[in-house]
């Protein structure tokens, strides 16, 4: 399974968050997403071009979302990539360091 860290320039992302009903929503897990896309949900994930090839906790996107918009985004929000030999969303593997502070954000109340 691809990891995270083994995102490349160029590559395409699908993020937890997007909106649902023209409001910022969070799927939270790739699993979710998939449930609410098979159920046609309202809530649409947003997604991303990789603009770096670094590792670790946050990753520089160009996110698709109500409009264009380069940024940081934490490692932890991208639930997904697109595998381009098969056609589909594959679901991606977090390291445990970005599981850890994907929790220090939680218990934060972000």
């Amino acid at each position: 399974m691809k990891t995270t860290n083994d995102l490349k320039q160029g590559d395409k992302v699908l993020l937890s968050y997007g909106e649902q009903n023209g409001d910022i929503a969070d799927c939270g897990t790739f699993a979710r997403w998939l449930q609410l896309d098979f159920n046609n949900s309202s809530f649409k994930a947003w997604e991303a071009i990789v603009m770096d090839n670094k590792k670790g906790n946050t990753r520089l996107l160009e996110v698709h979302g109500w409009e264009k918009d380069l940024g940081s985004v934490y490692s932890h929000q991208i639930i997904g990539w697109f595998d381009e030999s098969q056609g589909t969303w594959q679901p991606i593997q977090h390291t445990l360091g970005q599981l850890k502070l994907k929790e220090q954000i939680k218990e934060m109340g972000f």
